[in-house]
């Protein structure tokens, strides 16, 4: 019997800030977190090389990893919490969420599981939280 070699789970978590007059420089110097911006009507290539048009100007905030899903979110929580004096001004006046995609190329063992504290932090950042599993 073979064994079916499986990659690792993929963890993704992205908090975006768009808006046509979104100073994206000034919000990256302000927020202080590793980004990618980009502007309106850009052309930019994807990581699988396809080139798209930007639809609207954004600053996004991205981060990875791999195993467990739970950790890696309340880490990422953590860390935007931890910048909303600087980012609130931007969620009054512009379009914000954040996003979870886990990529899991195995049948599903375990699900994920929010506790208190996640659904704490989801609720003092106050954006709308999109979880996708891929």
């Amino acid at each position: 019997m073979a064994l079916t070699k499986y990659m690792p789970r993929q963890n993704y978590f992205y908090f975006t800030i768009e808006g046509d007059d979104l100073d994206i420089l000034l919000a990256k110097d302000i927020i202080g977190l590793p980004c990618k911006t980009y502007t309106k009507g850009e052309k930019t290539v994807t990581d699988i090389g396809r080139e798209v048009i930007s639809k609207s100007t954004r600053w996004s905030y991205f981060a990875k990893s791999e195993g467990k899903t739970e950790n890696f979110l309340t880490t990422q929580l953590e860390i935007i919490v931890g910048k909303m004096p600087k980012i609130e001004c931007y969620l009054k006046k512009y379009s914000t969420k954040m996003e979870l995609v886990i990529y899991e190329d195995r049948p599903a063992k375990d699900c994920l599981k929010l506790s208190v504290k996640h659904l704490k932090l989801l609720n003092d950042i106050g954006v709308e939280f999109i979880l996708a599993f891929k």
